[in-house]
């Protein structure tokens, strides 16, 4: 799926022990659906976690043109993922 040609950013926020964390990028990964991983763990992401208000993993923040647009909470099927891309 190309997010690019609709200047959407796919952020994925994880820490390394959650295994729905593990088998959503995997899913993900096997449906070509680019994202950027931010694990909640390290001190760099605080400010992203904080200001997009980031209680719980994995949660996706889809950004159109930098600004969030969307928040899909816990482990999500990839047709509910693939219908909210596509109605953006």
């Amino acid at each position: 799926m190309n997010l690019e040609s609709k200047n959407l950013v796919l952020n994925l926020f994880t820490s390394p022990t959650c295994s729905p964390c593990k088998l959503l990028k995997e899913t993900l990964k096997n449906n070509n659906i680019s994202y950027i991983e931010h694990d909640i763990t390290l001190s760099n992401n605080r400010k992203k976690i904080s200001s997009w208000k980031i209680s719980s993993v994995p949660t996706i923040v889809v950004c159109k043109n930098d600004k969030p647009i969307q928040t899909i909470i816990g482990y999500s099927h990839i047709s509910k993922i693939k219908n909210i891309l596509q109605k953006i």
